[in-house]
């Protein structure tokens, strides 16, 4: 019988959910920066109003780069754990 790697399964889902805990990361980020500017100053609530299309802006980018990043990571691991099936039944077929 072939050499499975019994992490590999585990090695790819945690880079998946890496890539998404870093977008979970930098959108809270995004809406912590902008809440925190300005907060003793007059008029902060209408200000906060008035960006929120400037962070809806910036959550759509950091979606989109998640749904590539995120679209990619799980592409490669279903191609890696196709590739080490395909090769251990081959191996203990012959």
């Amino acid at each position: 019988m072939p050499d499975i790697d019994p992490d590999l399964p585990l090695r790819l889902a945690k880079t998946i959910a890496d890539i998404y805990g870093d977008a979970a990361t930098q959108l809270l980020q995004a809406v912590a920066r902008r809440l925190a500017r300005g907060i003793d100053e007059p008029g902060w609530a209408e200000s906060k109003m008035a960006e929120l299309v400037g962070l809806r802006d910036e959550a759509r980018a950091v979606v989109d780069r998640l749904t590539v990043l995120g679209s990619d990571a799980v592409r490669e691991a279903l191609t890696a754990a196709t590739d080490k099936g395909a090769t251990a039944a081959a191996t203990e077929l012959a």
